[in-house]
């Protein structure tokens, strides 16, 4: 069975989902910073990296928030007070992917430990250090470090083990 919902019924569907973000603005936000509040802005090349500060420095978990902390134009100081605060939250996870992020903080977040979005996020970054994505790799059990010394001394007996047939075919070689 299909039903059929005009626009403006979608609209008001995901608004309640929280799929499609309003475009509320929260009240404690200046008057001068209201314009700036939106989506179009904060995802601009030419936003103000001041105007970016001040909305993150908000501190909402909200569609316009993350979208500012993906900006390059982002400024490293609050992507790094982001980060700082451990809050594992999608803005959060927005400052790990932007490409302005500190690479010191990627580490950080990094050494934390964690197998979460955020340190995913951090993991992805191109700035992210190898060895520092490796052993989170490690740490996290993404992969395992196979260095001891006994699987070490198992592969060298395995190719000392004389393949009968492998023998066969060098000789035939050979000949």
């Amino acid at each position: 069975m299909k039903i059929k919902l005009s626009k403006a019924n979608w609209q008001k569907i995901g608004e309640k989902a929280k799929w499609i973000y309003p475009p509320n603005i929260p009240p404690n936000i200046s008057s001068e910073l209201k314009q700036y509040y939106n989506t179009k802005y904060v995802t601009s090349n030419k936003a103000d990296p001041n105007i970016l500060t001040q909305i993150l420095s908000l501190g909402y978990d909200d569609i316009i928030s993350m979208y500012a902390a993906e900006n390059k134009n982002c400024s490293k100081e609050i992507l790094t007070e982001i980060l700082n605060r451990k809050y594992d939250d999608f803005v959060s996870y927005h400052a790990t992917k932007n490409p302005s992020c500190p690479k010191e903080m990627i580490i950080e977040v990094l050494e934390r430990g964690n197998d979460n979005l955020i340190s995913q996020g951090a993991a992805k970054n191109s700035n992210c250090p190898p060895r520092a994505k490796l052993q989170w790799m490690i740490d996290t059990n993404r992969i395992h470090q196979e260095d001891s010394e006994e699987e070490q001394d198992s592969e060298e007996e395995q190719e000392n083990i004389i393949d009968p047939d492998l023998l066969k075919f060098k000789q035939l070689l050979n000949s």
